[in-house]
């Protein structure tokens, strides 16, 4: 807002639909927004007229007189409860919009909203923002583009609890005298939550940059296009070159229709220079590529660059079979988002028709009966068979807490019967605290799973937080922050949301989060909770960090009372505990039960071997284990791989050019991760080649990567003989 601090701001508030919503319904919504909204830089001063008609006349006298600065269409009635519905950039349903014509009682005409808010600004009215609540239409919005510099506006779609928490804190933002934009992007960040797999867009559309949103805007028959695809998967790989050609015969650039070679020094450059340039990403999903760490990686940083640049480049999504579930850490990029479809075999022309119009369109078209079950339920956890009876598992990811392959070892046992002994002694618990600690795909989020299952078998509440869905805008302000983390938890435990009524801005933020937890979450459940974070050193490196660490040590130190004997936290991580907090007081990994992970020992190997049928000889499984030394990824990989006749044993053993080989996508990945750290780098160099690592912290960050470990003699060596060959061979 641009005006001096004295002046007070009119809000005109109407209903877009007069038949949708009463007067004291719109004069109850307008009370939800202001209440809680502190004295700020601006007194925003909000009317409700009572118009008992929405005429054309009516609406234009009442704002020459009233000249507000924003004028409010609520469509709370036009709202859907029901979020059930997945909703993309194009789509709305035919009775939301504003209503104007005959008395009210029918949607207005594009042109002739342009042209009414055209003749209020020859009149002299200078509205600085339209604020369309609930009642977002990209066509009657473009229309009114013109005439008015600035629309803010969320869809019908989205729920009445959503559009006014929303309302609310982009006023609450302008009124402590925010700019357009920041409020704006202050509450899109709020409603974002983490733990929402159906979401909605919002929408900012300004009168020179037109529409910032969740799906980007139209764009030219040139778009620059970037392919992301399996290549170590054949079907993938035929797909994406037969696009290649179809997308260079119709105009469009593909930025990698001639693919990095991974022997080239410079590949993994170019692979970011090429998705930092594109206008949108084609992402091949097939059964196999969704657990591809390269396609996953490829998808995060086009997610992540379009949040910074204005929604490009674009995601399209196109799953091979219809039946393809996207796995984390896909899910949360991609389950937003319209897909297209295509069989194996199928027309690539016909699907390269449907991509093209999805370019000219800005996203893919919505089809109602596309439909997922992204989340897998906990079950109660039985013994594996003995023999293979089930089929085999794509590794990649947590597995499900069912699964006939997972191979439980010491670190599984001693999780269980703690967890276990608390649950036991309810009436004389104390509660516990336990971090379970390994670095990258050793188990850690699948043992996790299990005892978060075992729990909630056990008749405990429980919540499960992953702190890697904490999008990077959320993790840059403390205050989102811990305000997402209360959410998160109060819409696992299905709580009614009090936040506002705890959110005292006179309190530190560690002190609002336990308050809320200590006055409200634990006495409403009554008993024990235990809360499970996993990936807790994603907040490595945020300005909040050993804040919010030592707000979880306080909570450990609490539980000698009531309601703090109740919790149980149960921490994971892969970074050294010193690295997320210094003050060894004030952590949590330093108090109760470290579980820390290690590689398959033989005998483990031997199991997983019965239980996929003995596809290994004795001898094999030693060759197995000397080459991978039981990292449980590759080792689970290898045992898919040979159990679907992909690969020999012999090829499977061949590791003469490592970077063509069975983990070839796997390896690509790691040196992706680290090539533009010319210092670890160096650290893995000197590993390599001397055996020791003079560099702590390097240590333990390639240590959390998976790629290193001390030996028995504590020497510090490769995680495993793969790793040996591939950084050796790319370090040359």
């Amino acid at each position: 807002m641009t005006d001096s601090a004295d002046t007070q701001w009119k809000v005109l508030v109407l209903p877009a639909n007069p038949a949708d919503i009463s007067h004291d319904a719109l004069q109850a919504e307008v009370d939800k927004i202001r209440s809680g909204m502190a004295t700020g830089d601006k007194a925003l001063e909000f009317l409700v007229p009572d118009m008992p008609e929405m005429s054309v006349a009516n609406l234009e006298e009442l704002l020459l007189r009233e000249k507000p600065q924003i004028l409010h269409f609520s469509g709370i009635g036009q709202a859907a409860e029901d979020t059930s519905r997945r909703i993309t950039m194009d789509y709305h349903d035919e009775a939301s919009g504003i209503y104007l014509a005959n008395e009210g009682k029918q949607l207005a005409e594009n042109a002739e909203l342009g042209a009414f808010f055209s003749r209020l600004g020859n009149a002299g009215l200078s509205l600085e923002c339209l604020f369309l609540s609930a009642c977002h239409v990209a066509e009657q919005a473009y229309a009114i583009l013109g005439p008015i510099p600035l629309i803010i506006g969320t869809p019908s779609t989205i729920s009445t609890s959503g559009a006014i928490k929303f309302a609310k804190l982009v006023y609450s933002s302008l009124n402590s005298g925010k700019a357009y934009r920041d409020a704006f992007q202050y509450a899109r960040v709020f409603i974002q939550s983490p733990h929402l797999t159906k979401r909605v867009p919002t929408f900012f559309l300004t009168r020179s940059a037109g529409a910032e949103q969740v799906t980007v805007a139209r764009t030219s028959a040139r778009a620059r296009l970037y392919i992301s695809y399996m290549r170590d998967e054949p079907s993938d790989a035929q797909l994406a070159s037969s696009l290649f050609s179809y997308f260079q015969q119709a105009g469009y650039t593909v930025l990698n229709a001639q693919p990095s070679n991974s022997l080239e020094p410079d590949w993994a450059k170019r692979i970011d220079g090429d998705i930092q340039q594109a206008d949108f990403i084609i992402a091949l999903l097939s059964e196999k590529s969704v657990k591809s760490e390269m396609v996953q990686e490829e998808v995060k940083i086009a997610h992540r660059t379009g949040e910074s640049a204005s929604g490009r480049p674009a995601i399209l999504p196109v799953k091979l079979d219809n039946t393809v579930r996207y796995v984390y850490p896909l899910d949360k990029y991609l389950a937003h988002l319209s897909w297209a479809a295509w069989t194996p075999g199928g027309d690539v022309a016909s699907l390269g028709d449907i991509l093209v119009q999805a370019i000219n369109d800005g996203a893919l078209p919505f089809s109602r009966s596309q439909e997922e079950h992204l989340q897998s339920s906990f079950v109660n956890i039985d013994p594996a068979p003995p023999v293979r009876t089930f089929p085999p598992e794509v590794p990649g990811g947590a597995m499900l807490v069912d699964s006939p392959y997972y191979v439980e070892r010491e670190s599984d046992t001693a999780t269980m019967r703690i967890v276990e002994q608390e649950t036991a002694t309810i009436n004389l618990r104390q509660g516990v605290t336990i971090h379970i600690k390994a670095p990258r795909q050793m188990g850690k989020s699948s043992l996790l799973r299990r005892v978060v299952a075992r729990a909630s078998h056990w008749g405990k509440k429980t919540v499960f937080m992953d702190f890697q869905q904490f999008g990077p805008r959320v993790l840059e302000d403390a205050e989102t922050f811990y305000y997402q983390f209360c959410a998160w938890l109060t819409d696992e435990l299905d709580l009614d949301d009090r936040l506002d009524e705890f959110w005292n801005p006179r309190r530190g933020l560690n002190q609002r989060c336990t308050r809320y937890l200590q006055k409200y979450v634990l006495k409403e459940i009554g008993g024990p909770l235990l809360l499970a974070i996993d990936e807790a050193d994603a907040l490595l490196g945020c300005d909040f960090t050993s804040d919010f660490f030592g707000m979880l040590r306080s909570w450990h130190n609490n539980r000698d009372r009531l309601p703090w004997k109740h919790l149980d936290l149960l921490l994971v991580i892969s970074t050294a505990p010193y690295l997320l907090i210094e003050n060894k007081n004030q952590s949590p990994f330093n108090v109760g039960e470290t579980i820390e992970l290690r590689d398959f020992n033989l005998q483990e190997l031997e199991n997983l071997n019965q239980r996929y049928g003995q596809i290994f000889q004795a001898q094999e499984l030693n060759e197995l284990h000397e080459l991978l030394s039981g990292q449980p990824y590759l080792t689970r990989k290898a045992f898919y791989l040979v159990s679907e006749g992909r690969v020999s044993t012999a090829e499977l053993f061949s590791q003469r050019r490592p970077e063509e080989g069975p983990f070839a996508d796997h390896l690509r990945y790691h040196y992706y991760r680290i090539h533009n750290h010319s210092a670890l780098m160096g650290a893995m160099e000197q590993i390599i080649l001397h055996n020791k690592c003079d560099d702590t912290d390097l240590f333990f960050r390639l240590r959390a990567a998976g790629l290193v470990k001390r030996d028995a003699n504590n020497k510090v060596v490769p995680r495993c003989r793969l790793y040996e060959y591939y950084f050796s061979d790319r370090l040359k």
